[in-house]
């Protein structure tokens, strides 16, 4: 069969309903050899992912349908659309391009600019040898299925937030197939050979300045395990490498962090050489925070399962991947709860934070969904006091970002006065209060510690204390720069702000209560249809009075929470 009717018959067959596009799509990448499909693939995958696609972000995942379950089964990582990914991918020399200006407004800056790129865009990036600029990367087959399923959800329409959409059962999926959560994790099936770049030979000539010291730095440095660098020249054959098991984890991972979790507070300084398709707003949709959730909350999963005995290289990379990405995390939570434009679907993005401060509610991917929230009432084990002083601007910068922000919401609303009480039963934890402030503690102790914050004298007195100094220390100048100076979670100063927050909880919970006394006092309107059919219309009401009640009661609850915590007397 040639090309051109391989072309022509999957043209028709994107014409037809979803169902038949699923079935006829499968016949199709058994019967003909994947060589005459590679022009074809990414026409493909923009019938899936491009604008309006087959509408994953908008259709329930509880509804059953023919048409829903094909397009699942078709999309899933062991199913027809994978299988002809890794077939075109026996092909190391076949790349396909994807522009730049697809790719979040700082990425494509970053990328148009050379700066701090890693190896991984350094081998990928492509230049027009015409205008010398970058205007596209050069992918494999499964790096740009990733890509264009990670950018599916960039367009930040506002869509139900509260749908449980096929897209997120998708992400969901693929998080649980790439990034195993089980201890001594088989390998990612189907085995697919790893070819690094520089083993292919297929990197193209660029300028020097995609390749400077700082961007030549390995993806996965801190460990210096799995160095992807081009300068590799040992024979994959001779030596074992490290990523032939783990290479499309270690992509998934680095593909959803950049197109994700690119936060961009260059409001103002795009690109001239930008499409209008890129400068699309720096802050996420609700749905987007939603799925950024559910990754971090599977991050820390797959992290907590590392094995220590016999690691492999899957352990290796769960013990890495959140030091790794700790950073981008922090100013993608801390930039979007600062300028987070919407009281109605704040709480998407708070719970986010809230989900990755506790890493010790997903160390057991068996309770997932099922036992998160009894283990998130739990005392917090000393064991976490190392990921929480790793954290501490995690804690201590964003709770006062969140303190302001709850104190400027009208906190007599339900919805708002349930975003106050998960803060609360966070503080309120047993044994988190004293854990933050040991580590707090440790940033008064003398430093013995050298400049570069790397050795400290073990024989000193409180080397211990030392230790998680220095692990603290490193977190505040990563995260919030060398010259930051961090204010102590329950310092004075916070106390202050404490106090003056007490206020106005309690100024919303005067007005709690008058609205409960002024909803028991108004009489309950039964129609026709209620006559007829025997139900009432209280659900076409607001609030009912059991809602107001709950107001209350939660305000005054919260009161007394943060009262004993920050030990200050009732305002």
């Amino acid at each position: 069969m040639r090309n051109d009717v391989v072309s022509f018959r999957v043209q028709q067959i994107l014409n037809q309903p979803v169902l038949l596009r699923c079935q006829e799509l499968t016949n199709l990448f058994n019967e003909v050899d994947s060589k005459l499909l590679k022009e074809c693939y990414p026409v493909i995958l923009e019938n899936i992912f491009g604008s309006p696609g087959w509408g994953l972000r908008i259709t329930d995942r509880n509804v059953m349908s023919m048409e829903k379950e094909a397009a699942f089964k078709f999309l899933d990582p062991m199913g027809p659309l994978f299988g002809l990914t890794y077939k075109l991918c026996s092909d190391f020399y076949l790349k396909y391009e994807l522009p730049l200006n697809l790719l979040p407004a700082k990425l494509t800056r970053d990328l148009e600019k050379g700066v701090l790129i890693n190896s991984w865009y350094c081998e990928r990036i492509f230049v027009d040898p015409q205008t010398r600029r970058a205007t596209a990367l050069k992918l494999n087959p499964f790096e740009l299925l990733i890509f264009r399923f990670a950018l599916h959800l960039i367009p930040h329409t506002q869509r139900d937030v509260w749908l449980e959409s096929m897209y997120l059962q998708l992400v969901e999926r693929y998080l649980c197939h790439f990034l195993p959560c089980q201890l001594q994790s088989a390998p990612v099936e189907p085995h697919v050979p790893y070819t690094p770049l520089s083993v292919q030979g297929a990197c193209l000539s660029q300028p020097s300045v995609y390749c400077s010291p700082v961007s030549k730095a390995s993806l996965l440095k801190p460990a210096g395990a799995f160095n992807q660098s081009s300068g590799a020249t040992t024979s994959l054959h001779s030596q074992h490498n490290p990523l032939a098991e783990i290479w499309r984890t270690v992509h998934i991972i680095h593909i959803l962090m950049d197109i994700w979790l690119s936060y961009d507070d260059e409001k103002s300084s795009l690109s001239p050489c930008l499409t209008k398709s890129s400068s699309v707003s720096s802050i996420p949709s609700a749905e987007h925070a939603r799925m950024v959730r559910a990754f971090l909350k599977h991050l820390h999963y797959f992290a907590n399962s590392a094995c220590s005995t016999n690691p492999s290289d899957m352990d290796e990379m769960k013990r890495m991947v959140i030091p790794m990405y700790k950073s981008k995390i922090y100013h993608f939570l801390s930039g979007c709860i600062k300028s987070w434009p919407y009281d109605h679907s704040f709480r998407i993005i708070m719970e986010a934070w809230l989900s990755y401060i506790q890493p010790w509610r997903y160390t057991n991917y068996a309770n997932y969904g099922i036992r998160e929230n009894h283990e998130s009432g739990k005392p917090v084990d000393r064991r976490w006091l190392t990921f929480i002083a790793e954290h501490l601007p995690f804690y201590g910068c964003i709770f006062e970002q969140i303190l302001r922000r709850l104190g400027r919401i009208d906190l007599s609303i339900l919805k708002n006065a349930i975003m106050l009480h998960r803060v609360c039963r966070l503080i309120s934890l047993e044994q988190l209060k004293s854990i933050i402030s040991e580590v707090e503690e440790s940033l008064k102790l003398k430093s013995v510690v050298s400049p570069n914050l790397r050795y400290i004298d073990s024989t000193a007195d409180n080397s211990a204390g030392l230790k998680i100094q220095v692990a603290a220390q490193s977190a505040i100048s990563e995260l919030e720069g060398q010259l930051f100076v961090y204010k102590p979670m329950f310092s004075h100063e916070i106390t202050y702000q404490v106090r003056h927050f007490l206020r106005e909880v309690a100024a919303s919970r005067t007005k709690a209560e008058s609205l409960f006394e002024e909803q028991k006092k108004k009489p309950r309107s039964v129609g026709f249809w209620a006559v007829i059919f025997g139900f009432d219309d209280d659900h076409a009401e607001e609030y009912t009075v059991d809602d107001r009640r709950r107001v209350v009661d939660i305000l005054k609850n919260c009161y007394v929470i943060i009262c004993s915590v920050f030990e200050v007397g009732y305002c």
